[in-house]
C-alpha cells in the first residue's frame, strides 16, 4: 500500500483533532506520522509503529519559534552544523521511504512545509502543505517572505475555505497550486439530539483562551443576558494565556452564572455539547492581526449534535455556519448584536429544532470525514 508521511510538530494537541482524522481515516493510503514529540496518545488511538519520532532540529532545513531571537540563534547553529549530519539523515529517511513505500509528504501548517523542503528533495516525492491559522497570518507578518521558497518548490497547498485561499494568494502563492478541501469530523462520534427548552438553558463555548476567540465580547454580551434571564448559564471550556484576564473580567462585571471548565478530552466534549442548548463562538481579528485562518472545527462538532450556533462574520466561518439557517452570524466585536441574537434564540426555542436539523445535515453533507478523506485521497493520487 502507498504511504503518506504526515509532518506535525506534536502528535497531537487536544485541539488538533482534525489532523488526527486526516491521518487515521485514510483508506487507500497508509498514514505515517513524522513528529518531534508525542502527546495525548490516550485521546488519539494510533499504531505506535506508524509514528516516527525524530528530533526536528536534525531534519528540518529551517526552524521556526515564537521567539525571533531563538529562531535566529537556532537557525545559525543549524546552518553551521547541518553538513555534518544531513547525509546520515537523508540515508535514514530514504531507507524509510523504501521500507514503507512513502509516495508523498503532507506537512500540517505552513511552518512545517517550509521546514521540510530538503527532505522532499532527498526523498524525491511531492510535498503537500495544509495551512490552518496562525501560519497564514502571524508567520508571514513576523517574517515577510517566509514562504517564498515553499510556494516555489512545494507541489500543492490545501486550505479550509475561500477566505483562507485569498489570504494565501495575497501572501504570494500561485492560485493554481491551491485547493480548498474542507476539514472533516467523525460525525458518528457526535450524536444528534433535538434541543428543547429546559428549566436551565446552557450556552457553551469551547476555545483556547486567546484574543482571536473573542471571549471578552461573549462575556460582555452575557452580562446583558444575565440581567434578563436568571435561568441561563454560560460554560467556557478551554484554557490559555488570557485566563487571568477573563477571570478578572467576570469578577469585575459581577457575573454569577459563568463557569470556567478548563481543558477536557474528546469524550467529555461530546457530553458537554449534548448537555448544552446554544453554542457560541464570536471569533475576531486580534490586534496583532491573528485570525482563525479557516474556521474553528468545534463549530462543526456543535452543529453535528444539533445545536444552533451564534458566531461571527469572520474568515471561513460563514461557510461552516449558515446564517439564519443553522445559526446567526454577527459582526466582530459587536456586543449588542451578540446579546440580541442570543436573546432571540433563548426566547424562541422552537427555532432550535429547525436550526439544529439544518446544521446536522450541512455537516453530514460537507464535512463528514469519510467524504473528505475520499476527496483528500483523490488529491494525493492526482500528484502521483
Amino acid at each position: 500500500m502507498k504511504s503518506v508521511l504526515h509532518i506535525i510538530d506534536t502528535f497531537l494537541p487536544l485541539t488538533n483533532s482534525w489532523i488526527y482524522y486526516q491521518i487515521a481515516f485514510l483508506k487507500d493510503f497508509n498514514g505515517l506520522v513524522l513528529t518531534n514529540r508525542v502527546e495525548n496518545a490516550e485521546n488519539y488511538p494510533f499504531d505506535k509503529d506508524k509514528i516516527i519520532q525524530y528530533p526536528y532540529f536534525f531534519i528540518r532545513n529551517r526552524l521556526y519559534y515564537d521567539s525571533e531571537l531563538k529562531t535566529k540563534f537556532m537557525n545559525t547553529l543549524k546552518y553551521t552544523t547541518d553538513f555534518s549530519y544531513r547525509f546520515l539523515v537523508n540515508k535514514k529517511f530514504r531507507k524509510l521511504r523504501e521500507e514503507n513505500n512513502i509516495k508523498l509528504l503532507h506537512a500540517h501548517f505552513g511552518t512545517n512545509g517550509m521546514g521540510f523542503i530538503k527532505l522532499k528533495k532527498a526523498l524525491g516525492v511531492p510535498l503537500i502543505t495544509s495551512f490552518y491559522g496562525y501560519d497564514l497570518i502571524q508567520a508571514p507578518k513576523r517574517e515577510p517572505g517566509i514562504y517564498n521558497k515553499l510556494f516555489k518548490e512545494g507541489d500543492l497547498f490545501l486550505v479550509e475555505g475561500s477566505n483562507a485561499k485569498k489570504v494565501l494568494i495575497n501572501a504570494g502563492c500561485d492560485e493554481n497550486k491551491i485547493i480548498i478541501n474542507h476539514l472533516g469530523i467523525d460525525v458518528n462520534k457526535f450524536p444528534f439530539k433535538e434541543r428543547k427548552s429546559d428549566k436551565e438553558i446552557i450556552l457553551l463555548m469551547v476555545a483556547r483562551f486567546e484574543e482571536k476567540k473573542g471571549i471578552e465580547y461573549l462575556i460582555r454580551a452575557f452580562a446583558k443576558i444575565e440581567k434578563k434571564y436568571n435561568n441561563v448559564k454560560l460554560r467556557l471550556i478551554g484554557d490559555g494565556q488570557l485566563r487571568l484576564k477573563i477571570e478578572e473580567l467576570i469578577k469585575s462585571l459581577n457575573l454569577r452564572n459563568i463557569e470556567l471548565v478548563g481543558l477536557i478530552p474528546l469524550n467529555r466534549l461530546v457530553e458537554e455539547l449534548l448537555n448544552a442548548h446554544i453554542f457560541v463562538h464570536p471569533s475576531v481579528t486580534a490586534e496583532n492581526g491573528d485570525i482563525e485562518g479557516g474556521a474553528p472545527i468545534v463549530l462543526l462538532n456543535a452543529q453535528a449534535t444539533g445545536m444552533p450556533v451564534v458566531s461571527t462574520l469572520h474568515c471561513d466561518i460563514p461557510e461552516e455556519v449558515i446564517d439564519k439557517k443553522s445559526g446567526f452570524l454577527v459582526s466582530e466585536r459587536d456586543v449588542d448584536a451578540l446579546a440580541d441574537r442570543l436573546s432571540y434564540l433563548i426566547e424562541n426555542p422552537k427555532l432550535w429544532k429547525q436550526m439544529g436539523k439544518y446544521g446536522r445535515d450541512h455537516v453530514e453533507k460537507e464535512y463528514d470525514i469519510l467524504k473528505q478523506i475520499e476527496s483528500l485521497e483523490k488529491i494525493y493520487n492526482k500528484l502521483l
